[in-house]
């Protein structure tokens, strides 16, 4: 599981999808907003896919200091 921040909410992934959004405040995570369907949600999931795709490929490609 992946958690990434931005905003005001955090993204809970599993590596295929969200599997829950919390508010930033929810620091034990015990509200999960997932059902609320907020727009902001659709942009950090794009935004947590993107970070993972851009980390993982810079571990295939040996280039994680960016040289």
């Amino acid at each position: 599981q992946y958690q990434y921040m931005y905003g005001h909410y955090i993204c809970i992934f599993d590596g295929k999808k969200p599997t829950g959004y919390y508010h930033k405040n929810d620091k034990n995570l015990n509200k999960n907003l997932i059902n609320e369907k907020r727009p902001e949600f659709q942009e950090l999931k794009v935004r947590c896919e993107a970070f993972l795709q851009n980390y993982f490929g810079k571990i295939v490609d040996r280039n994680l200091l960016g040289k």
